[in-house]
């Protein structure tokens, strides 16, 4: 195992160990008003939660912005073929001595 992976493995470490404290330290309930929908709901859920609809959120954008790259890319690698093989037929050609 390398070290950016024991050093992954302790920054997760670091981050669940203080979720577990935030979460058993924000145990009361707190009034959710969503929609007309009032809930009581524990603290360290609303805030987990919108965490969640962040890394989600942030998620669908990367997607997003991938498939543009993507395309992009197939893009240029086509571009770049068809600019080896007209490189390759100009070196290909014979050349002409003029009299």
């Amino acid at each position: 195992m390398g070290s950016a992976n024991w050093l992954n493995l302790a920054i997760v470490a670091v981050v669940a160990i203080a979720a577990g404290k935030f979460a058993a330290d924000n145990k009361a309930d707190v009034p959710l008003s969503i929609f007309g929908l009032v809930l009581d709901i524990p603290l360290y859920s609303v805030v987990f939660l919108t965490f969640l609809a962040g890394v989600v959120a942030g998620v669908l954008a990367m997607n997003i912005s991938r498939k543009k790259h993507k395309r992009e890319i197939a893009r240029l690698r086509e571009e770049n073929a068809r600019l080896r093989e007209e490189v390759h037929n100009l070196r290909t050609l014979p050349l002409r001595d003029e009299p």
